[in-house]
């Protein structure tokens, strides 16, 4: 698992932030005020989703076997799961009316219930980047022992 979390934390971090504010409309919910609020947080969601893969690499051991540590692969599962979720579940605003998340079209569930699985997935998401994190930067530290010592 750790090599194909390591191959893929790359290309998920650009194309889940698009998957959630814009390709979720491939799945039957429709794009409103969520795409304009997509252009402005997108990018920085890409840069605090590349945070770890960037740290990731400055920890030798890991580097050296293009795999990436257990803990740090299971966060990073976890969190591109929790952000499909929260992209399928994510209601829109529009102008007229809202619009149904992908969810609400394929099951009939409420707003109240999208809205509570985004929250949900944000909530999981958001401790499973922290996770990546704390992991990425164990993994430096421990691959370096000098690197906390002063000279």
């Amino acid at each position: 698992m750790g090599a194909i979390v390591w191959t893929l934390q790359w290309p998920l971090a650009v194309l889940l932030p698009v998957f959630v504010f814009f390709g979720r409309a491939l799945l039957g919910a429709e794009i409103g005020w969520m795409g304009a609020v997509g252009l402005l947080i997108g990018p920085i969601l890409l840069i605090l989703l590349l945070i770890p893969p960037i740290l990731s690499v400055f920890d030798l051991e890991a580097r050296r076997a293009a795999a990436a540590p257990r803990n740090y692969a299971v966060a990073s599962v976890v969190l591109w799961m929790a952000m499909i979720v929260a992209g399928l579940a994510l209601s829109d605003g529009g102008d007229v009316r809202p619009f149904p998340s992908s969810l609400e079209s394929w099951t009939g569930m409420g707003p109240d219930a999208a809205a509570a699985i985004v929250g949900a997935a944000v909530v999981i998401g958001t401790a499973a980047w922290i996770g990546m994190l704390i992991t990425a930067i164990r993994g430096i530290v421990r691959s370096r022992p000098g690197l906390l010592s002063g000279p």
